[in-house]
């Protein structure tokens, strides 16, 4: 079971989708927390209001059903006193009332029935609230680590595009340069500075490659020259002084 499937059987989803607007775990566990017990709050509310509603109602029967008794026993005493226009009119308010105990009993039923829901609720809610209770430190845990996987994962992905991005302005760089370098080119070519079937980029090249090969004679030239027990030591010939010169 996943952790958001699981904090959703303990407070239930419209609560637990709340958790959501907190970035710090441990106050979105406590403001479910609280969310949850006053709902019990709210249920206790309801459930007394309908059992003492049930109580009164309950108290109205039995006093009717006293009169009903009494009614019963007058009117038996008014026949027995051949008095039966009194004992017809003592039935019928007897008939009256026991109709309305028979009303009174239907709604005290249905607020049996709305008490037996609520009690059940109240017992679901409040075992979800003990379980909660001493499940709630282990939660915060649990939903931290997962917050700093998350963070992590947004970093990183952060990175890869700072990473795209940078990659993509060294290319717009490079293009640019290329473009500004052939119309640089062009521009020159166009003025007459470059008369010749050498472009700059030959130029340069040829600069590179005279002086790395001058680097190379000095070497060998190092290499050729006696040691300084004795031996002595040549002079350089006049042709490459005059090679070097040009």
């Amino acid at each position: 079971m996943g952790l958001f499937s699981r904090i959703s059987n303990l407070l239930g989803s419209k609560t637990a989708a709340l958790l959501d607007e907190y970035e710090d775990p441990g106050e979105a566990l406590d403001f479910a927390h609280e969310q949850m017990r006053d709902e019990l709050s709210r249920v206790d509310e309801r459930l007394t209001t309908f059992v003492t509603q049930k109580k009164r109602l309950e108290r109205k029967r039995s006093e009717l059903e006293t009169d009903i008794q009494k009614y019963n026993e007058d009117a038996r005493a008014a026949v027995a006193n051949d008095d039966e226009e009194t004992a017809r009119t003592l039935l019928k308010r007897k008939k009256a009332i026991t109709e309305e105990v028979n009303t009174l009993s239907d709604q005290i039923i249905e607020l049996e029935s709305v008490q037996e829901e609520l009690v059940g609720k109240r017992t679901a809610l409040k075992n979800r609230i003990q379980t909660f209770e001493s499940e709630k430190e282990i939660l915060k845990a649990q939903l931290t680590a997962e917050q700093s996987v998350q963070t992590v994962d947004q970093l990183t992905t952060d990175t890869q595009g700072h990473e795209i991005t940078d990659a993509l302005n060294r290319v717009e760089d490079a293009t640019e340069t290329a473009i500004a370098r052939e119309e640089a080119i062009e521009e020159l070519t166009e003025s007459g500075a470059f008369d010749d079937k050498n472009t700059l980029d030959e130029q340069i090249d040829s600069l590179s490659t005279d002086a790395e090969i001058d680097d190379e004679i000095d070497a060998l030239r190092s290499e050729q020259r006696p040691d300084s027990d004795g031996d002595q030591t040549d002079e350089p010939d006049q042709s490459d002084k005059d090679a070097r010169d040009q």
